[in-house]
């Protein structure tokens, strides 16, 4: 069962037969021409009222269309909205609120700095 925001992307996606094969959207073609800001399609996204209230921040220049989110409800809505899957790729150490693979700000730091661990060893060996 769709929702009514689902419902409303097909109706615009259809308007581009080239997302389609037969009845089956191609949403990697969709995600592909939104990460490379294809204006005609971003526009037709945005022009409906739903879609832009719900994937778009009004900003006093203008509209700020959050693909990311947009990507992400194309790739899992398929999922249950409580499934583990969905977030598979987002479980992680993070630092303040990067994950730690995009964070270039990592050091590694030892409590005790004054001691020193050698290879193959399983106690620390104090230097004084």
């Amino acid at each position: 069962m769709k929702t009514k925001l689902q419902q409303e992307i097909n109706e615009v996606l259809k308007g581009f037969p080239e997302y389609w094969h037969e009845d089956t959207l191609l949403k990697n073609k969709v995600i592909e021409d939104i990460r490379s800001y294809n204006e005609r399609l971003i526009e037709a996204l945005l022009s409906n009222v739903l879609i832009r209230d719900t994937y778009s921040l009004q900003l006093s220049p203008g509209i700020v269309f959050k693909i990311e989110d947009f990507i992400s409800m194309l790739r899992y809505k398929s999922y249950w909205d409580n499934s583990y899957t969905k977030y598979t790729n987002e479980i992680g150490l993070t630092s303040e609120g990067k994950y730690l693979k995009y964070n270039t700000d990592v050091v590694i730091d030892f409590p005790h700095k004054d001691s020193v661990l050698e290879g193959g060893m399983s106690s620390f060996t104090h230097n004084y």
